[in-house]
């Protein structure tokens, strides 16, 4: 029996009656693991409710592409006509969490609708509470986002009706590095940091480093890194160096792996998008430090840091006409060359070519 990926073998459900209910048990096997259910139904005097108590020792519950998850419950579950409950613990032995993207699109909820064009809150028919002890343990990896890592800790979850997922707890994530525009750093420090409100936007601690030896310096050792602070949703971020450096240099030797006075031009332009994107503290002084070696007409970026899917597009306009851009990307460093042609009354055509594709757009503009 498949369902998200996983398929569950050897489901066994027995019954047998009693007065005003029914006792059932049921028991699944899943990978390596197996869950084990003992449950009541009561019907008769009142209204029908369920008692479900589910225990499990590594039973794989996801088996995806993105998620390898195997779990340990002890949980108690309680369904009547007018709410359902969750309440327990759950331990996660091993888990391999491997994203590929992180969309940051925010769903409606399902109690949501619309009238005339406006939104509002209709009634919760069957209210659902959750309170789970969640426990990591051991073997729970994560290779996505630029993070590389084991992660460790606990988690109090909690979910009402009238309010959103919420998170108690910490995680911490350990021997691990963190990946920022194609340079990989050591994390010192990794927390994600959960104080009773919405679980996806937990607080930040980050400390990631790169140390250089005297030897591969050619000179005197350095350290050199970059702190990660506030809540997901708004993050801070700040230079460090031991030495004293610049934040100019700090980033010079953090992104291109050099001092910024041997930087080329379109490394410089690169440091300029990393200031930018990153909102240094400090950002714009860093940009204009960087302006005696950015020699192009056209410097932005596209795409989203959350799906590591962030272009640098660096652009000339040789003539009134005809555009010449190159777009890089920051964390895989894979390049696309622009060309674009203004033709007139809106119309303009772009080539993209790179060594996996070419292609062309026709593209039409116009204003209102």
């Amino acid at each position: 029996m498949p369902y998200q990926g996983v398929t569950v073998n050897d489901v066994t459900l027995s019954l047998s009656g009693e007065k005003d209910g029914l006792r059932f048990q049921v028991s699944a096997v899943s990978g390596k693991g197996q869950l084990e259910g003992i449950g009541r139904v009561r019907y008769g005097g009142g209204p029908i409710a369920a008692d479900l108590d589910v225990k499990g020792e590594k039973f794989l519950l996801f088996s995806l592409p993105e998620y390898e998850i195997e779990v340990s419950p002890d949980v108690h579950l309680f369904f009547s006509g007018d709410r359902g409950e969750i309440r327990g613990s759950v331990k996660i032995p091993r888990a391999l969490i491997t994203p590929e993207e992180m969309k940051s699109s925010v769903s409606v909820s399902d109690d949501v609708v619309l009238l005339n064009g406006h939104e509002e809150i209709k009634d919760e028919k069957w209210p659902f509470f959750t309170s789970l002890n969640v426990f990591l343990g051991d073997d729970v990896e994560i290779d996505g986002y630029g993070l590389k890592g084991r992660l460790t800790g606990k988690l109090l979850v909690q979910d009402k009706p009238d309010s959103l997922l919420t998170a108690v707890g910490e995680l911490d994530l350990v021997d691990g590095t963190f990946t920022i525009f194609g340079r990989s750093l050591d994390l010192q420090r990794g927390r994600v940091l959960f104080s009773g409100g919405p679980i996806n936007n937990p607080g930040i601690d980050v400390r990631a480093q790169k140390v250089v030896s005297a030897e591969k310096a050619r000179g005197d050792g350095y350290v050199v890194g970059v702190d990660v602070s506030g809540l997901v949703q708004d993050l801070q971020f700040h230079l460090f160096s031991d030495p004293f450096m610049e934040d100019t240099e700090i980033l010079s030797q953090l992104i291109v792996g050099h001092s910024l006075d041997s930087s080329s031009k379109e490394e410089g332009n690169l440091l300029g998008a990393a200031a930018v994107a990153l909102g240094l503290k400090g950002g714009n002084t860093i940009i204009n430090n960087l302006t005696d070696i950015l020699s192009v007409d056209d410097l932005h970026l596209e795409g989203s840091r959350a799906k590591e899917d962030v272009s640098l597009v660096v652009g000339k306009r040789l003539s009134k006409d005809l555009y010449l851009g190159y777009d890089i990307n920051m964390f895989n460093q894979s390049g696309v060359f622009r060309v674009r042609y203004d033709l007139k009354h809106g119309f303009s055509i772009e080539t993209r070519t790179s060594p996996e594709s070419t292609g062309a757009d026709l593209i039409y503009i116009f204003q209102r």
